[in-house]
């Protein structure tokens, strides 16, 4: 852009910004869990506990990923229950819930939707966020859920990534005594299931 922007009509113009914000956006989302990682690693993440609304706490993440879900025409579609609360830490939480969802954007087909639900039972409240992409196939399910190694595949439309966002995600909730399921065929979507008291 910088050498040829008095040659570039306004069309041009326009798919190279949106080029920049997509990597732009990518960078920081790979900061992010790189940082975080590296925090969790040395055991030096400190728990602070605070009473935090679900429902609230999704849509904050669906704003900072609005960006990236209208490049694909995603609807992120939040039916948790208003009354659904966690005391846990915020950090943590939106740290989880934000590598889980921008990981269904990443592999989720244009036009599509997310959907996040929640169940409540026996003290434990369920948050489920279900993708309709290309799924996951079991072995890399299984080095998630044992914090081996993950190389990250792309996106369906060759968005990169670290591989750290899942097994992040599995570490952090761990933190605060939660639990993450993952239920994914490949072709037929995901479905990440994160459980924590509600106490």
């Amino acid at each position: 852009m910088n050498r040829s922007i008095e040659a570039m009509t306004i069309d041009d113009l326009r798919y190279y910004l949106e080029e920049l914000q997509k990597s732009a956006n990518s960078l920081k989302f790979m900061l992010k869990n790189l940082l975080e990682w590296a925090t969790s690693q040395q055991n030096r993440i400190t728990i602070a506990l605070e009473e935090i609304e679900a429902k609230k706490l999704i849509n904050e993440i669906a704003d900072e990923l609005n960006t990236i879900m209208q490049a694909k025409n995603i609807v992120l579609d939040n039916q948790i229950a208003p009354e659904i609360k966690f005391s846990s830490d915020r950090n943590i939480l939106f740290s989880v819930f934000r590598n889980i969802i921008s990981n269904s954007i990443k592999y989720s087909h244009d036009n599509t939707k997310i959907e996040v639900l929640s169940q409540s039972y026996n003290g434990f409240h369920q948050v489920i966020i279900k993708d309709y992409g290309i799924g996951i196939e079991q072995d890399i399910i299984d080095s998630i859920l044992n914090a081996k190694h993950v190389k990250s595949k792309p996106g369906v439309n060759g968005e990169k990534g670290t591989g750290l966002g899942l097994r992040l995600s599995m570490e952090l909730i761990g933190k605060v005594s939660g639990k993450m399921h993952i239920n994914s065929q490949p072709g037929e979507g995901s479905t990440f299931i994160i459980q924590i008291s509600a106490n």
